[in-house]
């Protein structure tokens, strides 16, 4: 990328050269898969971003139905078996 200043004082930004270049021992499909990768990684890099400031709410229920308490019941039955051998 190249920064010309045009007269006025203000400067654009021109664009040289934004293609890949293809290694000739590399496929299509292996390109495809490599700009895959890329994408993914920069997916994730926006979403950690937006986790960071709060653009997402990551909120968890910490309550019973309608905001009551959880109710917490312990129940366990023992039953005695007589041995059928004498």
């Amino acid at each position: 990328m190249a920064i010309s200043s045009r007269p006025s004082g203000t400067s654009s930004l021109s664009v040289a050269s934004m293609h890949t270049r293809k290694d000739p021992s590399q496929s299509s499909a292996g390109l495809i898969e490599e700009h895959k990768k890329t994408l993914i990684l920069k997916l994730n890099a926006l979403v950690n971003l937006g986790k960071h400031l709060g653009l997402f709410s990551e909120r968890h229920l910490r309550g019973g139905l309608d905001g009551g308490e959880i109710k917490h019941v312990q129940h366990m039955e023992v039953e005695f078996v007589k041995s059928t051998r004498s």
